[in-house]
């Protein structure tokens, strides 16, 4: 899962607009746009806002990303074991 689908996915919970999240975090609601469409990304003060201001850790938004990468490469780790197993 992309960061800016993380933040999107928090904001929403917090039923907070796009607006009134960027009040919170002192940025501009493109600047929120612009994160959640992965056109860029918060600096670290930004990330610690957004911790705050979605009550989580650190690690739970920007490291779910990770958790959903690794998961998305085991299934193909598998298959080509398979793939190489079946070539033998």
């Amino acid at each position: 899962m992309e960061l800016g689908t993380q933040i999107r996915k928090y904001r929403n919970e917090r039923t907070l607009s796009q607006e009134a999240l960027a009040e919170k975090v002192y940025v501009s609601r493109q600047t929120v746009s612009n994160w959640e469409n992965d056109k860029s990304y918060p600096d670290v003060n930004s990330l610690v806002l957004l911790s705050e201001v979605f009550e989580i850790s650190l690690d739970q938004l920007i490291k779910v990303e990770e958790k959903a990468e690794r998961n998305e490469e085991r299934p193909v780790e598998q298959t080509a074991r398979k793939y190489d197993r079946l070539r033998q």
